[in-house]
């Protein structure tokens, strides 16, 4: 009888913690799901474009894995990625890949800095949840992007 408690205990304490590395696991696959949009983002940001960009479609951002329902990406570089067939995250499935155009990330990167002849290169990258309800729960993300 005291096997099956001890059993029964550490069940209990192991089993959440086996779930949660399965979802950062997963969450991975999504990360690296959104390198291919980071890639396309950070050359146009080198090179710049002809013009300021008024919309995220420049960019040809497509991001494609089974655990990806949708990416988009704003006029910023902002990258917006939904994730899906991911057990436990409920309806909280959003993240986000932002540029920065400093290395301390205190700079946000703007349209206008995508433009030709501009000295904003993209310097650093921030992956977080996104910044709403529908935002990942940090719990659920890997050390690389907390």
């Amino acid at each position: 009888m005291i096997v099956v408690a001890i059993v029964g205990v550490l069940s209990a304490v192991a089993l959440p913690t086996y779930l949660n590395y399965v979802t950062r696991a997963s969450m991975s696959e999504v990360i690296l799901a959104m390198a291919v949009c980071k890639t396309s983002i950070t050359e146009a940001s080198q090179t710049g474009l002809a013009s300021v960009p008024t919309t995220g479609a420049i960019f040809d951002c497509h991001a494609s894995s089974h655990k990806v329902a949708a990416v988009s990406v704003d006029q910023n570089g902002v990258v917006s990625i939904q994730s899906q067939n991911i057990p436990h995250l409920g309806t909280r499935l959003n993240l986000e890949l932002v540029p920065y155009s400093d290395a301390a990330m205190t700079n946000l990167t703007v349209a206008a800095d995508f433009a030709a002849g501009s000295t904003k290169e993209i310097k650093a990258w921030k992956c977080r949840p996104k910044q709403d309800a529908t935002g990942i729960d940090i719990a659920y993300l890997p050390t690389s992007c907390r």
